[in-house]
């Protein structure tokens, strides 16, 4: 019922291209492509201009994915992420965001409890992005993360950091 998608940048054969994985728990497929635009991400999943993948789709919440699939689901990793590259000057601005960060993993928490043992009574709301982040009430199957795409790219990662690119 759910895809996960997500991209990094590679060399390929000397040139700057994107290395880009679909997975799930039951597979894994790379693409290696020179853009990473909507156009395509559509391409790479075989749709039409006007047609929307019949799947959930998780990622980051970056801009191809936007419209791609019927539900778009984002990563909790990711968005808590944001708010651990931030650095407060004054210390009580640095508690405050220590006590919102701890708050949202709590958050986290209870929204992996939910997908163990889903229960209509325990839904609540979060004010940006709450579609696709809460999308888990409308399928509990689906990650509250992006971990396997983001492990599957891993190795591309490293072997463009080692080599800068591949060649085949």
């Amino acid at each position: 019922t759910y895809i996960h998608m997500d991209d990094t940048g590679m060399k390929h054969k000397g040139i700057n291209n994107h290395l880009h994985v679909i997975c799930n728990v039951l597979f894994s497929v790379f693409f290696i492509e020179l853009k990473k635009d909507s156009k395509t991400i559509q391409k790479i999943l075989g749709l039409l201009d006007d047609e929307t993948l019949e799947k959930i789709l998780l990622s980051d919440d970056a801009r191809q994915y936007l419209g791609i699939a019927i539900w778009h689901a984002l990563c909790w990793v990711h968005e808590i992420r944001l708010y651990k590259k931030l650095n407060p000057v004054i210390d009580y601005h640095r508690f405050l965001l220590e006590k919102f960060i701890s708050n949202l993993w709590d958050y986290y928490d209870k929204l992996s409890e939910y997908k163990d043992k889903p229960d209509e009574k325990v839904k609540a709301l979060t004010k940006e992005k709450k579609d696709e982040l809460l999308l888990v009430f409308k399928y509990p199957e689906i990650p509250l993360h992006n971990n396997p795409a983001e492990l599957a790219l891993r190795e591309g990662v490293v072997k463009r950091k080692i080599s800068n690119g591949t060649r085949s």
